[in-house]
């Protein structure tokens, strides 16, 4: 859901390519989503 709010956005002209918030929330949101993987596999 969050990677088609975020789809929507860029194509509503709402968060322009290369937008410095845009790209350090992108970071952040790629380093939880790997943490989380993490955890599930390890746990399994």
């Amino acid at each position: 859901l969050v990677m088609l709010a975020m789809a929507e956005s860029l194509t509503s002209g709402e968060i322009v390519p290369g937008d410095l918030e845009f790209t350090a929330l992108a970071t952040r949101m790629v380093a939880q989503g790997l943490t989380v993987l993490r955890d599930v596999a390890e746990s399994a």
